[in-house]
């Protein structure tokens, strides 16, 4: 087991396997790296000196969620490649063995297939693909009733599409970024997109959809082999009664067929969700994910990850934050039990050093004289808190 492999090496290898996603290839650990602040790790398994197995995966350190290996983040597929099972359990183990000196609490193997049958899995998602036929003709007749009108509808509007490069990543990433917002998602960085599109050359392009000069939709797909695959795609609110989105997936299918690819990879989705059942139109046929997960042997002190005085004051800051969610909104016994929840699965966050008896002692004494105070996890209605107060005053008089 080594990380001392040559980029030519690892892609001679992924190439030749039939399994292997474009997220394999060498280049996207360089994205990653340009793109995020996070440590990428690529294991290489050989035997006789010929590469049997890869694992590339990315390290992430969070003073809020802790310290976890991914493989991989940000895109649809990752995983393991080994040519056996035993192959495969040696990667395994040694990514394990990596998480634990990193203070790390899980390896994710986010496998298209069962891969690893004795780790846990998640089957959350779904990847979403539909065959492509050999005409166009054949597409367009294969499209639902309701995704046909859309499309002509769409046409009729006036909306226009242009297909291109780096030179219309600005276009896709305004359309992106602004989508992001008003779903309430963190968007990825301009650079990200930026160096997709450097490294992957030919293999990806950015589809835009105008309404006289403003693009409304945008996508960035990309090509590997015999599937054409549309990772990120957009569209604006303003622009959905003149079906901006349909004109953009059907101009990127007619082109995969023109070009002759044979299958159209339309991204993964949550089972019965908007975007799951939109895909669904498409003709595209769900495939459950498979999320393996394997567990790090964690100590106790890996759970707090970062211990400075900024941490403390983030950690303060967040406690505060729930504390004015709760005073203000906490009414339900629901809503109670989502805010214990939450601070439960982030209880390296809220977590502290052991202290003396003696410290112990004195903490308690101070929290008994401020009894009464609201905690962070203290969801008592507002009102009857008020006329807690007020009753006290009266008292105090």
């Amino acid at each position: 087991m080594t990380t001392d492999v040559t980029p030519r090496e690892w892609d001679d290898w992924v190439v030749s396997r039939p399994e292997a996603s474009t997220y394999h290839a060498w280049r996207w650990r360089e994205i990653f790296e340009q793109a995020f602040p996070h440590e990428t790790l690529y294991l290489a398994a050989r035997l006789d000196g010929q590469i049997c197995g890869v694992l590339p995966f990315v390290v992430f350190r969070s003073w809020l969620f802790g310290r976890f290996l991914i493989s991989l983040p940000f895109v649809n597929y990752g995983g393991l490649l080994a040519d056996d099972d035993e192959v495969a359990g040696a990667l395994v183990d040694r990514a394990v063995s990596f998480a634990e000196t990193e203070h790390a609490a899980f390896v994710e193997l986010r496998h298209v297939s069962r891969r690893l049958p004795m780790l846990s899995t998640r089957t959350h998602k779904v990847g979403m693909t539909r065959a492509l036929p050999r005409t166009s003709a054949e597409a367009w007749s294969g499209l639902d009733r309701k995704v046909r009108n859309q499309i002509r509808k769409a046409t009729r509007s006036g909306l226009t599409v242009e297909t291109g490069g780096a030179d219309e990543l600005d276009r896709f990433y305004g359309v992106f970024a602004k989508h992001m917002r008003d779903l309430g998602t963190p968007v990825y960085s301009r650079t990200f997109f930026e160096s997709v599109l450097d490294k992957e050359g030919d293999r990806a392009s950015c589809v835009i959809v105008r309404q006289g000069r403003r693009p409304v939709a945008a996508a960035l797909s990309l090509r590997h082999r015999d599937t054409v695959e549309i990772p990120w795609a957009a569209s604006l609110k303003r622009a959905r009664p003149t079906c901006a989105n349909s004109l953009l997936y059907w101009t990127i299918l007619e082109q995969a067929v023109a070009d002759g690819f044979s299958t159209l990879d339309l991204g993964r989705s949550s089972p019965d969700s908007g975007p799951y059942h939109f895909k669904r139109q498409w003709g595209a046929t769900p495939q459950p994910l498979h999320w393996e997960c394997a567990l790090a042997a964690c100590s106790q002190a890996s759970r707090r990850p970062i211990r400075s005085s900024r941490s403390r004051s983030r950690r303060g800051s967040v406690c505060r934050s729930v504390s004015r969610i709760s005073s203000a909104h906490a009414s339900s016994s629901r809503f109670r039990r989502e805010i214990r929840g939450v601070c439960h699965s982030h209880s390296d966050v809220f977590a502290r050093p052991r202290r003396s008896h003696a410290h112990v002692r004195d903490s308690r004494s101070r929290r008994r004289s401020a009894a009464g105070s609201l905690s962070a996890l203290d969801c008592r209605e507002p009102r009857a808190w008020r006329g807690r107060c007020r009753r006290r005053q009266r008292l105090d008089r």
